[in-house]
């Protein structure tokens, strides 16, 4: 490896840190979701209220203000095993999804730092990313959406499908499953070129 390759990835092990901390967050943050929804005082759930004015007192503010209440955090006691269950499925979705990313985003790393800015494993990687990113937001969506069904039902409440929101809530997720995806197709283009000009030495 030259030295100017070495050069060429400067924050590389930097990276592998933060990955592998991210993953260890991931990991924790799953396992007190799963332990919340079994709490015998119940799961929270944001719900939707019709739009109602209300005097509340924000924290670090001196004195109540008049705001207009769009969504409440209500605990559910009594939520059923099928919302229990994708509750769980969710929070596993998401560990699972955040462990694949921090896998490619390692390997990744590995390879840059080696030089290899235009390898077969760099594209494969970001894609990889783009569509572990992608899959897991949308399954993550729709299980909480059925997790939510399933807490309205149990509190006597007509369910609301996905509505725009739901997907504005996930909006990080789509325009980074887009980035990563123009990425490895930048990549591989580069690839492409990087092979055909050694073809021609």
């Amino acid at each position: 490896m030259t030295e100017a390759a070495t050069k060429g990835a400067p924050g590389a092990l930097d990276l592998l840190l933060y990955s592998v901390a991210v993953a260890v967050g991931a990991v924790l943050w799953a396992v007190m979701r799963v332990a919340a929804v079994f709490d015998p005082a119940g799961v929270p759930f944001a719900l939707p209220v019709t739009d109602t004015p209300v005097d509340v007192q924000l924290e670090g503010e001196a004195s109540p203000a008049s705001r207009v209440l769009t969504q409440a955090a209500v605990l559910v006691p009594d939520l059923d095993v099928t919302g229990r269950v994708f509750l769980v499925v969710s929070a596993v979705l998401t560990v699972i999804g955040t462990l694949v990313v921090v896998g490619a985003l390692i390997r990744v790393a590995l390879a840059f730092r080696a030089g290899d800015f235009f390898a077969r494993r760099v594209t494969r990687g970001l894609t990889l990313i783009g569509a572990t990113v992608f899959a897991t937001a949308l399954l993550v969506m729709l299980s909480d959406a059925m997790a939510r069904r399933s807490a309205m039902e149990t509190l006597g409440l007509v369910y609301e499908p996905l509505g725009m929101l739901d997907l504005v809530a996930f909006a990080p997720a789509w325009i980074a499953a887009i980035v990563f995806g123009v990425l490895a197709g930048a990549f591989a283009h580069g690839e492409r070129l990087q092979r055909d000009v050694r073809g021609l030495v």
